[in-house]
């Protein structure tokens, strides 16, 4: 029978790099207050890369202090927005030797009661919400709990970081995108207001119009489920003057917007032209196939992870905002008024 591998020890590295077993498992823990040279860091660093040696979990938490894991707090992870964020998140955490408890806040009674569990269980050494309405009491919590958090597709001016993207360019892209098909008549149906990027997007798709000179648009206020995007859909048909192109806050609107056109006899994108914040493979096998702008979301949740780990680190945090541009990917959504 062929030999077992022997999993590499810790005395292995510290003898390859020519240094003592203390100093190895301090660098390779990234132990609070350790003094070595950037030289002698590096050569440990190799010499555990090649001998295939990764530090022991319960070790590592008695010499750094931390226990490996963060937390993810996020609303339903049917919205595939929320997903997403939590893949990126979750892929660069792993990357940083840390793992991921994800827990959803449907904002009810029984969540915030797990999640307060979780928080007070003293397994995780922070927190990044994705959850938090500007109305929350969740950042006081963790204040007060003095545990680390970042909110990330969120932002409060009581949030030690606030990681974002440029939702505001996005609106403004989807407006440009719109009129250059030749539509003037344009609609957009929000999200909840509680949400800061719901608000952005809101404010920014109006001014756009504005600066254009195009007509007010019609505007509703939905939730971001696909029921969202059925009931906004016939707010918008409601108007004096329906518009002929419209712009969803979240994918899953656009889902419901498809449907219930479908239904309706409306077409798309003859009679209405149809638009969707954020991009997922999902968007190639809809009928029509989903025009969308995609936005930086994995990048989002990975950017996340990055500003926890400068909380933890005691560096200098402030608000981030991802440089990716929104891209816009026209499918058979859309069109000019009428093809």
């Amino acid at each position: 029978m062929p030999e077992t591998p022997t999993r590499p020890r810790l005395t292995d590295v510290a003898a390859a790099a020519g240094v003592s077993k203390s100093a190895a498992s301090k660098v390779l823990n990234d132990a609070p207050g350790t003094s070595v040279s950037e030289e002698t860091r590096a050569r440990i660093h190799e010499a555990a890369r090649r001998l295939g040696y990764r530090p022991h979990g319960p070790a590592r938490s008695l010499a750094t202090g931390r226990t490996g894991a963060i937390a993810l707090v996020l609303p339903p992870l049917s919205n595939p927005t929320h997903a997403t964020i939590a893949r990126g998140a979750t892929r660069r955490a792993l990357e940083l030797g840390f793992m991921t408890l994800t827990a959803e806040d449907a904002g009810d009674e029984a969540s915030r009661a797990g999640l307060e569990m979780v928080i007070d269980s003293g397994r995780i050494d922070g927190v990044i919400v994705g959850s938090a309405s500007t109305d929350s009491d969740l950042p006081f919590l963790l204040t007060r709990k003095q545990l680390p958090y970042v909110l990330v597709n969120r932002s409060s001016p009581h949030g030690r970081a606030n990681v974002v993207m440029d939702v505001a360019q996005s609106a403004r892209e989807a407006v440009d995108f719109l009129v250059g098909l030749g539509h003037r008549r344009l609609g957009h149906i929000g999200g909840p207001t509680e949400y800061t990027p719901s608000v952005e997007r809101i404010q920014a798709f109006r001014s756009r119009c504005r600066e254009l000179r195009l007509p007010e648009p019609t505007i509703t206020l939905q939730p971001f489920d696909e029921g969202g995007g059925a009931r906004g859909l016939t707010d918008l048909r409601s108007a004096l003057e329906p518009p002929t192109a419209l712009f969803t806050s979240s994918f899953a609107q656009a889902v419901g917007v498809l449907g219930t056109a479908a239904q309706a006899g409306l077409r798309v994108p003859q009679d209405l032209s149809v638009l969707a914040n954020d991009d997922y493979p999902m968007a190639d096998y809809l009928v029509p196939t989903l025009s969308t702008v995609a936005t930086p979301l994995a990048e989002l949740g990975a950017a996340a992870v990055d500003a926890l780990l400068a909380v933890f680190n005691g560096e200098e945090t402030g608000d981030t905002v991802i440089p990716t541009a929104p891209q816009i990917i026209a499918r058979g959504s859309t069109s000019a008024p009428g093809d």
